[in-house]
């Protein structure tokens, strides 16, 4: 392979990394896990979806073409059904906490700073447990949509597998590092988005939670719709 197809190559993995991360059904896993919890850093968030998300498609890159594993027929379509489950369970949890209104704005303002909102469960003092097990979430929700997303991504690197595995590995290296990057990037305008919504309290942030809750159901059913016997939505 020559230098300009090499680079090309080397570019397309990147680019492809960026847009990759920013799939509707990514993007709406995120937004309903920081939506159940408007709290949370959103960039640390968004950084645990990713490292999931890639972590699983490393490995599976490895055990594919470095240790000659195959995978299943099913292995993405499982997958997927996963990933629709999931989605389901994050949006009816986001309407299970606005029904049950555990989670409530307060404001007030320090010396010298604007007067500003937090998000607080009342009875509960255990933030950092809860911000802990939100993370974890994150990263789960993460590896189910990097297992969803191995296959495809393995056939689309099918070029660098006829050169050398080895090339193959960089690529989803390089491929990954645009998943990250454009994960961060979207992790830090979401929080910046929901924290200027906290200017307005009570009024527009449980529309924006619902607004979440509703989008993370429907995409999951979406998903869920072609992996169902008989089309049932």
């Amino acid at each position: 392979m020559g230098n300009e197809s090499l680079s090309a190559l080397v570019g397309l993995a990147f680019v492809y990394g960026l847009i990759h991360a920013l799939d509707a059904d990514h993007i709406m896993a995120v937004t309903g896990l920081y939506g159940s919890e408007p709290s949370k850093n959103s960039i640390r968030l968004c950084r645990n979806w990713a490292l999931g998300h890639s972590l699983v498609l490393l490995l599976t890159g490895f055990c594919v073409y470095i240790l000659g594993f195959v995978l299943p027929p099913n292995f993405s379509e499982i997958a997927d059904y996963m990933v629709g489950v999931i989605l389901v369970i994050i949006g009816l949890a986001i309407v299970r906490d606005l029904v049950s209104n555990r989670a409530q704005l307060f404001f007030h303002q320090h010396a010298g700073m604007q007067a500003h909102a937090h998000w607080y469960r009342p009875g509960s003092a255990k933030t950092a447990g809860h911000q802990h097990s939100h993370d974890h979430r994150a990263l789960f929700v993460g590896i189910a949509h990097g297992a969803a997303g191995a296959a495809p991504m393995l056939a689309m690197f099918s070029l660098a597998r006829t050169q050398s595995p080895w090339l193959l590995i960089a690529c989803i290296l390089i491929f990954v590092t645009g998943i990250f990057i454009a994960m961060l990037f979207f992790g830090g305008a979401l929080g910046y988005f929901m924290r200027h919504l906290l200017k307005y309290g009570d009024r527009v942030m449980p529309v924006m939670r619902s607004t979440a809750a509703a989008g993370s159901v429907i995409m999951g059913l979406f998903m869920l719709r072609g992996l169902l016997p008989g089309h049932w939505l």
